[in-house]
């Protein structure tokens, strides 16, 4: 299994991402959607290179999609890397930039 680390913004997206759905979906929901996109990172961890390489969004990019969100992360030697996880509609090109 591959180490699995987290940029601060992928941190943040996550705590964002729960926090949103307790406020509009409530708690019992919220944890139920956590609980998939933590079940897709053990995926990852699991078999690292099972989703497809994105070179729209960058060099070395692979994007996992989890009912509304995707994935983005990067595979190396020395596990996973996610750098972010977005709600599909939103501007991925420009929050891979900031």
């Amino acid at each position: 299994m591959a180490e699995l680390s987290f940029s601060i913004a992928a941190q943040s997206d996550l705590a964002d991402i729960e926090e949103y759905g307790v406020r509009e979906f409530g708690p019992d929901v919220a944890e139920v959607y956590m609980r998939r996109l933590i079940q897709a990172l053990a995926f990852l961890a699991r078999y690292p290179r099972s989703a497809p390489e994105r070179p729209d969004y960058g060099e070395g990019i692979r994007s996992k999609t989890v009912r509304k969100h995707l994935i983005l992360h990067q595979v190396d030697a020395s596990g996973v890397f996610v750098v972010r996880i977005l709600h599909h509609s939103r501007d991925v090109s420009r929050h891979l930039k900031s």
